[in-house]
C-alpha cells in the first residue's frame, strides 16, 4: 500500500498532505489517522494470542518456504544474526533454554549428543581430533547401547546402595532405642 503525497487535500484529521492508498477499495486515508488505527487494532484484546497462532499455522503450512527465507536472512545478514544470537545465549533465559535443550539431548541420546561425547573422549583420552561427520551410524548405536547399560547399571547400584543406607540406619535407630 503506497503513501501517496497529494499536495491541493489537505487532510481534515491531521492537516498534512500524506495519504495512504488502499488499493482494494481504491480509497485514499490520512496517513497519521491509519497509524492510530493500526496501533488501536494492536492494543485490542487476543490480537497478539490470534497473530501468533497463525503464524505458527502458516510456518507449519509452509516449513520448506519458511526455512529457505531464514537461510536467505542468515546469508545476508550474518554479523546481525551472530550478535543477537550470542546475545541472547548470555541472558539468564538463553541460558535456562540451552540447558535444558542439552538436558532433553542427553535423555535422549540424540546422534549429535552420541558424536559430541565420541569427539570430547577421543580428544581427552588420546588427544586425537577426529571429524565429527566421520562417526558412522553403526557407531552412534553401539555407544548409544552401551551408554544405555551403564545407566541401568548406576541406577541398580543405587538403588542396592540406598537399600543397604536404610538397612543401616534402621539397625541404628533399633540399637540407640535399646
Amino acid at each position: 500500500m503506497p503513501d501517496i503525497n497529494i499536495p491541493n487535500k489537505i487532510c481534515p484529521h491531521c492537516g498534512g498532505t500524506l495519504y495512504y492508498h488502499n488499493l482494494k477499495k481504491n480509497s485514499y486515508y490520512c496517513k497519521v489517522k491509519q497509524i492510530e488505527r493500526s496501533k488501536a487494532y494492536i492494543q485490542l484484546p487476543g490480537f497478539k494470542e490470534a497473530n501468533r497462532k497463525r503464524a505458527i499455522a502458516y510456518a507449519k503450512a509452509n516449513k520448506e518456504k519458511v526455512a529457505e527465507n531464514a537461510r536467505i536472512y542468515y546469508n545476508l545478514n550474518k554479523e546481525k544474526c551472530r550478535a543477537t544470537m550470542k546475545k541472547y545465549n548470555q541472558s539468564e533465559v538463553g541460558k535456562e533454554v540451552l540447558r535444558l535443550a542439552k538436558n532433553k539431548q542427553s535423555d535422549n541420546l540424540t546422534d549429535y549428543y552420541i558424536v559430541n561425547i565420541i569427539y570430547s573422549s577421543m580428544y581427552s583420552t588420546k588427544g586425537v581430533r577426529i571429524d565429527r561427520k566421520s562417526v558412522t551410524p553403526e557407531q552412534i548405536e553401539r555407544y548409544r547401547k552401551h551408554i544405555q547399560l551403564q545407566r541401568q547399571t548406576n541406577q541398580t547400584s543405587f538403588k542396592t546402595r540406598n537399600y543397604e543406607k536404610n538397612i543401616e540406619s534402621k539397625k541404628s535407630k533399633q540399637v540407640t532405642k535399646n
